[in-house]
């Protein structure tokens, strides 16, 4: 079994969970078998996970065992995760999860990797031939390499309290959004993003406010819309036809269900998808 979203813990969690099970069920339809049943999502519970079947009811001789063991090379080039990749094995690791392969915030902070800046390129740590590369040598060892994916949020173009200031005077406000748009431009738009702004702190990390908040009042938070999926599913095609075989999806907690819904359903079902 692949676990595919992780519930959070306010009172919505058991609508969240049941609303999973939706996803869950149609993701495993498409691949013609079917879901667990609905009674086995317990709404009371604190934590409640939502699974799918990465095995069960495959068609013949297409089954995907889901992985048991995942090596997290966390800020690590993909040449140097190629390298590592026949000891991995040996030391009984059946999968490895690379950061995110986008192009990112300038710097080489680990946490820049978490600031997109353009979702068709891949950049940063290697060429889409140095990720095609280690997921050929992945394969020749029986392991799949699983990618981080940043959907929720785009990179930091402001400071919390230049983005309150703004919000009381328009012609900032602008400038801001003309400065956002100089970094992500020209495939997203001040359009595409979350207003109005709303600063994620505090509390609100946990509450209902975590799905449209900016993180930290910095996050330049994505808006679920068509256009905004239609470019990350690119980019999940980019990592899919490199090789990539299973996905984490970074800041769900941060998203609402029917958009992660659109990403899952969209990706092929015997891929691996979790957060």
């Amino acid at each position: 079994m692949a676990q595919i979203l992780e519930g959070g813990r306010d009172e919505a969690d058991g609508e969240q969970a049941a609303a999973f099970h939706e996803v869950a069920s149609a993701h495993v339809a498409k691949a013609g078998g079917s879901a667990p049943a609905a009674a086995q999502v317990d709404a009371s519970a604190e934590h409640s996970d939502c699974w799918i079947p990465w095995q069960a009811d495959a068609p013949a001789g297409q089954g995907h065992r889901a992985p048991r063991t995942i090596y997290h090379a966390f800020h690590r080039s993909f040449a140097d995760v190629a390298k590592m990749v026949p000891e991995l094995r040996q030391m009984g690791f059946d999968s490895v999860q690379i950061s995110p392969a986008q192009k990112s915030k300038d710097g080489h902070e680990w946490w820049a990797r978490y600031q997109p800046k353009d979702y068709d390129v891949i950049e940063g740590y290697g060429t889409v031939e140095a990720l095609s590369q280690l997921c050929r040598c992945a394969r020749e060892h029986s392991m799949i390499v699983i990618a981080d994916v940043v959907f929720n949020h785009m990179l930091v173009v402001a400071s919390a309290n230049e983005w309150e200031q703004a919000q009381r005077d328009e012609s900032r406000l602008r400038a801001l959004q003309l400065r956002l748009e100089k970094e992500v431009g020209p495939t997203f738009s001040a359009a595409d993003f979350q207003w109005p702004w709303f600063k994620l702190y505090g509390h609100h990390w946990d509450n209902l406010s975590r799905y449209e908040g900016w993180g930290n009042g910095e996050w330049s938070e994505l808006r679920h819309c068509s256009k905004v999926v239609s470019v990350h599913n690119r980019h999940l095609q980019i990592l899919l036809d490199a090789g990539v075989r299973g996905f984490r999806f970074d800041a769900v907690k941060h998203m609402r269900v029917e958009h992660i819904a659109e990403y899952v359903i969209w990706l092929p079902h015997l891929c691996l998808c979790y957060s």
